[in-house]
């Protein structure tokens, strides 16, 4: 494609999506010397990185509205997106438009030269572009997949946080959590913050801020929830002080999140207000995560739905649903890749709940069968009350069902295919 032909986004899309024979590849050379042709590293203001196995769309949501709150002028880098590509880049919490990501892509396929990049490489480039650009205070970027040999990596960051640490990407990262820890600590510098917001961290997370020399701040120690009566968070200040942050209203979104975004934005933001930060983390919600449904949207029943797609995602569900007065019955609408590690996650939620449903995802060529996800119930002799070729024919049965009670609760999960799909089908896509 000639750079100098303006193209239209979607057309750009399939193009990168050519560019390379591998839809991941990591490793930071390639990318890295297209960084250094675009020269961006002087004109990257405050960088703060987000790792972790889930949680990382949420704790850079809530950074970025706390340092909007502050005054601050933040770009927010995500993947994947929901609906629009465009979601994935945001300045001071609006996605950019279609005009400055092709503008972006058109810089890069001229800097690029011979090197390959695959899309999501491409694409973080065209976010640091744009950032560079727009005389920001503060970029938050999310990390891809991993951590050390992921495309974010190449950005030497100000402040490094991994949220969690768990099994999820084998085939990539391993299926042991000091392994992946490791690879997700790699975000980390020397004699800089480092954040994990993981209460249960692997040792090798530990020992490796230890051996560069990161300025480590570990939930459950130097951060955390405060329990009992006196509800609210704790947080270390730049020079060290243990100050409180009282909690005002529940958050939405969890509470590990939400106690890596404080002690960031402490460490990051000037003047920093504890109370302007508590309320701007409380009132933040990210699309797709434990999102429920209006009811006035699908005929007074209850529905929740979330991206979750791994067993430490199903956790969280679990607790959802643990905290949910349940006078109805559970149902789960299931979903996912079929590279998902699909029997822990039917095992963690399978006692909570009473009707199963799984779905196929049409046009998602990593999707799992309907036919492989139905044998892995046969297999735990787990019944299923029904399959469907796509979430929107569950949906429709569960939401017109005489036999569902206004009570019972619908629970969509699997994938962010999954959660987009749900949403669409209820009229709340972007």
């Amino acid at each position: 494609m000639p750079a100098t032909i303006s193209k239209p986004l979607n057309e750009w899309l399939c193009y990168l999506e050519s560019l390379h024979p591998s839809e991941i590849e990591l490793g930071l050379a390639r990318v890295t010397s297209v960084y250094e042709a675009l020269e961006l590293c002087e004109l990257l203001p405050s960088v703060i990185t987000v790792g972790g196995t889930n949680g990382k769309g949420s704790t850079v949501a809530m950074i970025e509205q706390i340092a909007i709150v502050h005054g601050q002028s933040v770009g927010a880098y995500t993947s994947p997106h929901l609906f629009h590509y465009n979601e994935r880049v945001r300045i001071n919490g609006i996605v950019v438009s279609d005009a400055l990501l092709v503008g972006a892509f058109e810089r890069i396929e001229k800097a690029r030269g011979s090197v390959s990049l695959t899309y999501f490489e491409f694409g973080t480039l065209a976010a640091l572009l744009i950032f560079a650009q727009a005389g920001l205070d503060l970029v938050v970027l999310e990390v891809g997949l991993g951590g050390r040999l992921d495309a974010v990596n190449m950005v030497d960051s100000d402040l490094a946080i991994v949220t969690s640490v768990d099994i999820d990407h084998i085939d990539w990262l391993g299926d042991d959590r000091e392994v992946i820890g490791f690879e997700k600590a790699g975000i980390a510098r020397a004699k800089k913050p480092f954040l994990c917001g993981d209460p249960n961290i692997p040792a090798s997370v530990v020992e490796y801020a230890d051996k560069i020399g990161s300025i480590a701040y570990f939930n459950g120690k130097e951060f955390g929830a405060l329990a009992g009566e006196s509800k609210g968070y704790y947080y270390q200040s730049k020079a060290g002080e243990e100050l409180r942050i009282k909690q005002t209203c529940l958050p939405n979104l969890h509470q590990n999140n939400v106690t890596c975004a404080l002690q960031a934005c402490a460490l990051v933001i000037p003047e920093f207000s504890p109370q302007k930060a508590e309320e701007a983390a409380a009132s933040t919600a990210v699309q797709g995560r434990q999102q429920w449904i209006p009811r006035t949207s699908c005929n007074g029943k209850r529905i929740v739905v979330d991206v979750g797609h791994n067993p430490h995602a199903a956790k969280s569900l679990r607790g959802l649903l643990d905290a949910q007065s349940q006078s109805g019955e559970v149902y789960c609408l299931m979903a996912i890749m079929e590279d998902k590690d699909i029997d822990g996650v039917i095992d963690i939620l399978s006692p909570k709940v009473d009707h199963w449903m799984v779905s196929g995802l049409p046009g998602v060529g990593r999707a799992a069968s309907v036919s492989m996800i139905a044998r892995k119930f046969a297999a735990k002799g787990v019944p299923l009350d029904g399959s469907f070729d796509e979430p929107s024919d569950a949906l429709t049965r569960f939401v017109e069902s005489s036999s569902v009670k206004n009570t019972d609760l619908l629970v969509v999960f699997g994938s962010f295919f999954t959660a987009a799909a749900a949403l669409d089908y209820f009229n709340l896509a972007l």
